[in-house]
């Protein structure tokens, strides 16, 4: 999983959007990313005004490599999306180390993603070494921490069963659905 490429985009929705309506939306295209080649996962996040900064539905992925995440940014799926929503910004980070089951993703139901700029005289490897170390979360289902090199910061995303505890600078994603491709549950 350590070759693996986080990405994510965002999508600011009105705060009076109809939940049950992007719900629906979500469970009839979600078959199609149950099976998408080269992904380990993606997470459906929704977040209402009451428990977020504001409305938005966020899609989070683990990549196996650059190739699917390249094919799926340059296809069709995104191309439908990006024809509804615009082009979105897309974040993707570099990993410097994942831990926990794939599989159990699939149980998912919140998703934590912290953002911390990376410190400009200490190398980043040691930087990240040091978050490691102190922030590891063996409780969480699955824990990417990685950089972004354009923005020059850490990410630490975490996978839950449980409400997890918020610290400063987490965004919390409330899951609304899991996609793990079949085949990973069938090599198990």
């Amino acid at each position: 999983m350590n070759n693996s490429i986080p990405m994510q985009y965002q999508t600011p929705l009105p705060d009076d959007t109809d939940f049950t309506r992007i719900q629906s939306r979500i469970n009839e295209i979600a078959p199609i990313f149950d099976r998408l080649p080269g992904m380990h996962f993606k997470l459906y996040g929704l977040n209402g005004p009451e428990n977020a900064a504001s409305a938005e539905y966020s899609s989070i992925y683990l990549w196996e490599s650059p190739a699917p995440m390249h094919d799926f940014l340059s296809g069709e799926l995104f191309a439908n999306y990006s024809a509804v929503f615009a082009r979105p910004v897309v974040r993707w980070y570099l990993v410097h180390a994942a831990r926990g089951d794939i599989s159990s993703v699939r149980g998912a139901r919140w998703a934590v993603r912290r953002l911390v700029p990376l410190p400009r005289q200490t190398a980043i490897e040691v930087t990240l070494a040091r978050w490691e170390a102190r922030f590891a979360r063996p409780e969480a289902l699955v824990q990417v921490i990685g950089f972004d090199p354009t923005n020059w910061e850490a990410i630490d995303l975490t996978v839950w069963v449980k409400a997890p505890q918020v610290r400063d600078l987490d965004h919390l994603y409330t899951l609304a659905r899991t996609s793990v491709p079949q085949r990973l549950e069938e090599a198990l």
